[in-house]
């Protein structure tokens, strides 16, 4: 039996130390250990700054020395999983606690219990030390195996490291290249934690035999399981507005055309025509569509989806692309397969607002009051690939192949999304084989590349990570435009980079809202950065001390909460106080896209917009229905509305130039990093390419997709 001894002092890893229990005096080399990836500092420091903030050790009673309790004396259930958790109590005025783990060799993989799970149950004074939050929030690893929150004990197979996952975003549904593309909330791809019923398929046979076997054409059947960080928002392309409902609305409601390298990709239309002056669109539907449920899909769905979107009751966050200078976009029938679109002036724009569109059904939805919130998302009819099968929240959610999609049958019987919110559940079901397509943090892109059973694919979303300021919080703090300053020259994007993505490999600094692969995108902006001293000075001036601000941060997702700890800091660094409020994801997202939430002043969050800057009104203008800033300045207001109606391509841009300075040194945000995307998929499946990588919902296309 051995213990692994990790003591903290004010919220820092100051010694580690292995001991053999029957020579208590043997100290392993520290530095090996280290080195090794034995711990992970900044969970622990987090653990630590969590338990001090309360006043001392956890349990508060200010005895003095340690209390250790043998491994072997424990209540633990299972003859498996020897070992213990118990802390050293030296007093709330010291601050001080250590934390003992005691462990055996284990051989096998445990398919329910963790070693905190199988073990903490018998000590009584772990109640009073908020035991959920030591299993979620205690990392160990050594080299032969691993204890992390929540998943099994792995033996031998383990990184040296712990993963981290990519911080909570929003996407904005919007044509980036051609996808529907909406604010990004969360998520890492998770695996789920069981009581799943979905089919599961092992892929984690050998490569060389996998591709021996397989034949050079595609064949049918078989189904995908994709791993997915939280349960989908809302079923409905007009309202989506998550990373996963985005994701899942891909494969059941077919768009009208996309966009690869500006050049277009029909789906359910057939063409699209503009007039000589450029303010008629001319959209032909093709032949014989059909809804899921055998209705026929026509012209007056794509208009009744046109009208729903522009219809200010319906609330849809939509409606903004779909006027210019504040006049509509009308959609008229000429026939069952033919729409008109009138534009109210010339729209540079128009073409990247209406990719984002994938009609709905007009015979469902004709009489609903409030689409968004109607019971008949939760069984959606689509005109995609795949059809709606079974939900079951919090743990999966299944499609089946849809025999008449008008763009062939597809080869898999099903695909399932898996519902987890541990991004280290979730790389231990990709390399089980119960999850085949999933994202990967850059961290993990090694150790899962190693098994040689997955294609990794990196990619660029045309994504801006960044820290959001809520300017309507009831603090009022941040609705000062120097305090927003202050806070930004107190950090620096090259620390926060190494902190969250480990190098420049996948991130780069930004300093505009707009991305780079977007029409007028400038990084020769303003900009606040790495400045303590002036950070003071500006917040004196906007009479701003002891300020308190509270940050919102989805637990388990390891990129945010780093990021948070540094952010947490540094804002110390310069006399303000931050409160880390940890929620899981669904919570999360919840508090973030509530446009009433006001106690809250930070979150970390993204965006991919798309190639037309026209798509950022909804988020920079005041009152727009994703300003989740709550950034308002009337010249901004102005200049959006003016861009999208400038037909002149050298006026147009210098209007982006302008907006871009303006927001930048308004400073609503702290835009951090361009990021970049990684995909594993599975070597048991082909048609990849065909089905086309794309931002935020994987793939274009997954009737392409088969099982080898």
């Amino acid at each position: 039996m051995k213990r692994a001894e990790i003591t903290l002092e004010k919220g820092q890893v100051i010694g580690l130390e292995l001991y053999e229990q029957d020579a208590p005096g043997t100290v392993a080399n520290f530095e090996k250990l280290a080195n090794s990836g034995f711990y992970d500092g900044l969970a622990f420091q987090r653990v630590v700054r969590n338990f001090v903030a309360q006043g001392g050790c956890p349990d508060g009673t200010g005895r003095g020395g340690t209390e250790k309790i043998p491994c072997e004396t424990q209540n633990n259930p299972h003859k498996h999983v020897r070992g213990a958790l118990s802390m050293a109590h030296f007093g709330p005025n010291t601050g001080s606690c250590q934390f003992f783990i005691c462990y055996d060799t284990f051989d096998y993989l445990d398919p329910w219990h963790t070693v905190f799970g199988g073990v903490i149950s018998g000590m009584e004074h772990v109640d009073a030390l908020k035991r959920g939050d030591i299993i979620r929030e205690i990392r160990v690893i050594k080299k032969s195996m691993i204890v992390i929150p929540s998943i099994p004990i792995y033996n031998s197979k383990t990184a040296s490291d712990i993963a981290h996952t990519h911080e909570g975003e929003i996407h904005m549904k919007r044509g980036l290249s051609g996808i529907a593309v909406l604010m990004l909330l969360t998520f890492l791809i998770s695996a789920c934690s069981g009581g799943n019923n979905a089919a599961s398929t092992n892929t984690n046979a050998s490569p060389a035999a996998t591709e021996a076997a397989a034949s050079t054409e595609p064949k049918d059947g078989g189904s995908l399981i994709i791993g997915v960080a939280s349960d989908p928002q809302v079923l409905n392309p007009n309202y989506a507005g998550d990373r996963v409902s985005l994701t899942i609305d891909q494969a059941l409601y077919a768009p009208l055309f996309q966009v690869n390298n500006g050049e277009k990709t029909f789906y359910l239309a057939e063409s699209l025509t503009p007039s000589e002056d450029n303010l008629t669109y001319t959209l032909k539907l093709k032949d014989g569509l059909t809804w899921h449920d055998g209705e026929k899909l026509t012209a007056d769905d794509v208009v009744f989806t046109i009208d729903s979107i522009l219809d200010e009751k319906q609330n849809s966050f939509l409606r903004a692309n779909f006027l210019i200078n504040d006049q509509p976009i009308t959609a008229t029938k000429v026939d069952d397969l033919t729409v008109e679109f009138k534009l109210p002036q010339v729209s540079p724009a128009f073409e990247a607002t209406l990719v984002q569109v994938s009609p709905i059904p007009k015979h469902i939805f004709e009489n609903e009051a409030d689409i968004e919130k109607s019971t008949k998302n939760a069984a959606p009819v689509g005109s995609g690939p795949f059809k709606f099968k079974e939900y079951k929240a919090g743990e999966y959610l299944t499609l089946e192949r849809f025999d008449n999609y008008f763009g062939g049958k597809p080869h898999l019987d099903s695909v399932t999304y898996r519902i987890a919110k541990d991004a280290n559940a979730a790389n231990l079901a990709l390399q089980n084989g119960e999850i085949n397509v999933q994202y990967l943090d850059p961290k993990d892109v090694a150790t899962i590349q190693a098994t040689n059973n997955f294609e990794i694919l990196p990619y660029s979303e045309g994504r801006l990570a960044y820290l959001m300021f809520n300017a309507n919080s009831d603090t009022g703090a941040l609705a000062k435009k120097e305090v927003r300053q202050a806070l930004s020259l107190a950090l620096s994007r090259d620390e926060l980079i190494q902190t969250a993505y480990t190098s420049s490999e996948y991130a780069d600094p930004a300093k505009s809202f707009l991305t780079p692969d977007a029409l007028y995108f400038t990084n020769d902006v303003t900009t606040f950065d790495n400045d303590a001293a002036k950070a003071k000075e500006l917040l004196a001036a906007a009479g701003e001390s002891n300020l308190k601000l509270r940050y919102i941060v989805q637990s388990g997702n390891k990129a945010q909460e780093a990021i948070s700890l540094y952010v947490q800091q540094k804002l110390k660094e310069i006399g303000v106080e931050v409160e880390l409020q940890n929620m899981d994801s669904s919570a999360w997202v919840q508090k973030f896209i509530d446009l009433k939430a006001t106690d809250y002043e930070l979150a970390l969050t993204g965006y991919i917009m798309g190639y037309d800057p026209d798509a950022y009104r909804i988020l920079f203008t005041t009152g727009a229905s994703s300003n989740y800033s709550h950034y308002s300045n009337p010249e901004v207001d102005k200049l959006l509305n003016e861009g999208a109606g400038e037909a002149d391509a050298t006026k147009r841009g210098e209007i982006y130039k302008q907006v871009q300075e303006t927001i930048a040194a308004d400073a609503p945000i702290y835009p951090i990093a361009y990021t970049k995307t990684v995909v594993a998929v599975s070597k048991n499946y082909g048609g990849i390419d065909e089905a086309v990588l794309k931002p935020v919902v994987i793939f274009e296309d997954l009737s392409k997709i088969y099982q080898k």
